[in-house]
């Protein structure tokens, strides 16, 4: 790839490109991907375990991967949870990310709480917002 041109990349590419990573790792049994009817949907990513599931929802950000920007994302990661545990992980590629580089890790990672009519336990939705089409490094310059 030339210099300064970054890869695009499609919410397919990322999650399936995630679930390779999973394949190499302890989990390799417990994943699974483009799971259909999956609280009346298709899920991403679905982790499995003897009788608990959670499922992770990939998104691309490309406007907005604010806190407030990606809140808007939980209730569909936290509907697909319906039938199994309150618990669900919101995976966001953050393309976004301006010259003074990438937000810290410890500030990309946040908990949501999505509490809908009607149920008493809140769905727990973890964030994490991955840097996605940063700059070559050694051109990132400090923020003013």
């Amino acid at each position: 790839m030339p210099p300064g041109k970054k890869q695009k990349v499609d919410e397919a590419l990322f999650h399936q490109h995630y679930r390779e990573v999973l394949t190499f790792s302890a989990l390799f049994r417990q994943v699974h991907s483009e799971v259909i009817d999956k609280g009346g949907g298709r899920a991403d990513i679905l982790f499995t375990f003897n009788t608990a599931q959670f499922n992770v929802e990939c998104k691309i950000e490309e406007d907005d991967a604010s806190e407030p920007g990606l809140r808007t994302y939980v209730a569909q990661a936290a509907e697909y949870q319906n039938t199994s545990a309150a618990f669900a992980i919101l995976l966001a590629l953050d393309k976004t990310v301006a010259a003074e580089g990438a937000i810290n890790l410890f500030d990309s990672i946040w908990i949501e709480t999505v509490q809908r009519p009607g149920e008493t336990t809140p769905c727990r939705v973890i964030i994490v917002r991955v840097p996605g089409g940063r700059d070559n490094p050694n051109l990132l310059r400090p923020g003013p």
